[in-house]
């Protein structure tokens, strides 16, 4: 092969040899003023089910070695070209306890042509956890991530890099799936049983867990992302409060049972006909299932939010870390970044990070944002219930609007909002709760347009914050500097009654009937706003 072909040193890749299945991730290092950002541009990913090949001995049977085998020869030619210090290999839980695992192990690095480290529960543990930091939400306070893998479950509290307490529970899909669901049935009878058992196991190490507080809670897993598929793909979350609820990646109480109900309607695997249901997780979703139940119910979680494979980012991330730190420099990895801790503030919402990026990844008008930034936030000051922890989030989240409400213009101005809301609800935004990030996209997706038309509910849970936003667009339509006069507040039945100064809009005709066909529009809606001119 001639030097085109060779791999170049910036390409990455990671491997997750789980006890469901083995996963290969690479990824591009794309290094920008002095940080290094990891790109993900190729995964792989094969069903093995390698915990369901022990035997009563904990001994692999042969079919699934030879199964291990030819996935493992498949990631080798697809990685042969790779230097050995771009590669991580990570093995898990079956590869820990599996009596011969050893000639697994030997047979599967001549194949992959890479070292396999098979890491302990701990090791386990802290990579989840440090992976979910680097590609969660952002979390002030205390971050509960669970992860359900074939054969453990690892359970992890901590904040930032600091691990608090955590357990590695002899507790799998595919090991609980083989005990109670094996016949390939689903009743009452044995949802009731896996729970329980599930819930036991729990249960022997909740009592740690007992004086921990946590903001948040993130699902690491394939089940846990199946699941969210599931619940996303069949509208089991769905509510009034926002018009963009197809984001995915929420699961909740009332959705795991929603598919609980759905697989016992089904009666068995083979006639089991649910959306966002993937082939090669239908063997196993019965076990899954029932230990995400039975971790609801022990720690009272009423909603989880659904990360990447954390694992595979926290190997990466501290085997590029260990490599930079040799030369000199220390460094930190944030939001599938690793850059300097000199330039690392802990205190930055990322969040804002992100959406900085998109702005100059967007060629924003940023004369433009400043202007509806400025004209909201006044607004937004004078109209709003409480100042509260939810009122400096929304704050944020109007001003984001501001900023990227006409990225959308990249693809075509014919109804160019709802190209902005599908960029912001399919593009990546790690930092932002899957909640935060379609407040974003709706506000953007109902900036324009006849308000009547949108058909929001009474409950829309952010009118305040659009009225301010489809305002300050209307009012800067022009796009150009002029002074508004103060724009009065008033309640009256229950109403909230904007005041804007008739005799200052009549100077500007095209700005008066912007807004006088947004007061009757806004008449037809079910929001307590109302516009006056006066």
């Amino acid at each position: 092969m001639d030097d085109s072909s060779k791999i170049p040193d910036q390409l990455v890749a990671g491997i997750d040899l789980g006890s469901n299945s083995f996963k290969l991730m690479i990824a591009r290092v794309k290094n920008h003023a002095g940080s290094f950002h990891l790109q993900e541009i190729d995964t792989i990913r094969s069903t093995i089910r390698l915990a369901n090949g022990l035997d009563k001995d904990n001994k692999l049977d042969d079919e699934t070695i030879n199964k291990a085998l030819n996935t493992l020869m498949r990631f080798g030619d697809r990685i042969q070209n790779f230097p050995k210090k771009n590669v991580c290999v990570i093995a898990t839980n079956t590869f820990r306890i599996a009596k011969n695992a050893k000639f697994l192990i030997e047979e599967g690095e001549k194949l992959l042509g890479f070292p396999i480290n098979v890491i302990s529960g701990e090791d386990e543990a802290r990579l989840v956890f440090t992976g979910a930091e680097h590609v969660s939400p952002i979390c002030e306070d205390n971050r509960f991530v669970i992860d359900i893998g074939g054969s453990s479950t690892e359970l992890i509290v901590g904040k930032n890099n600091k691990i608090k307490t955590y357990d590695s529970l002899q507790l799998g899909c595919v090991t609980t799936n083989k005990v109670f669901f094996n016949d390939g049935k689903f009743n009452q009878q044995n949802f009731e049983f896996a729970i329980a058992e599930s819930a036991k196991m729990v249960k022997a190490v909740s009592q740690k867990y007992l004086g921990l507080t946590w903001n948040q809670v993130i699902g690491s897993s394939g089940t846990c992302r199946a699941i969210a598929d599931i619940i996303s793909a069949n509208h089991f979350n769905d509510n009034p409060i926002l018009p963009v609820t197809n984001l995915g990646g929420i699961i909740t109480r009332s959705g795991l049972e929603a598919i609980k109900l759905e697989l016992i309607k089904s009666k068995t695997v083979d006639n089991l006909k649910i959306s966002g249901l993937k082939s090669d997780r239908k063997p196993v979703i019965g076990g899954g299932l029932s230990i995400l139940i039975a971790i609801f119910q022990e720690f009272e979680i009423e909603s989880m939010e659904v990360s990447e494979s954390a694992i595979i980012y926290g190997a990466l991330h501290e085997a590029i870390i260990s490599k930079i730190h040799k030369k000199g420099s220390k460094y930190v990895a944030s939001n599938k970044k690793i850059r300097p801790v000199k330039e690392y503030e802990k205190k930055m919402d990322r969040r804002e990070q992100e959406v900085l990026d998109w702005a100059e990844q967007f060629t924003i008008d940023k004369s433009q944002a400043d202007r509806m930034i400025t004209f909201c936030n006044q607004l937004y000051k004078k109209i709003s219930q409480k100042k509260d922890q939810d009122y400096k989030n929304t704050k944020k989240i109007l001003e984001w609007a501001c900023m990227l409400h006409e990225i959308g213009l990249v693809i075509n101005f014919r109804q160019y909002q709802q190209h902005s809301s599908y960029i912001i609800s399919n593009k990546e935004l790690t930092a932002f709760s899957k909640s935060d990030q379609a407040r974003l996209s709706s506000l953007v997706l109902c900036h324009r347009g006849r308000l009547d038309k949108l058909n929001l509910s009474s409950c829309y849970v952010d009118w305040s914050a659009l009225i301010c936003l489809r305002l300050s667009f209307i009012f800067f339509k022009k796009r150009i500097n002029h002074k508004i006069p103060e724009i009065k507040i008033a309640e009256e039945d229950g109403k909230i009654n904007i005041i804007v100064d008739e005799s200052w809009i009549s100077e500007y005709p095209f700005i008066k009937f912007g807004i006088t066909k947004e007061a009757l529009s806004l008449e037809k809606t079910k929001s307590n706003f109302r516009i006056t001119l006066l």
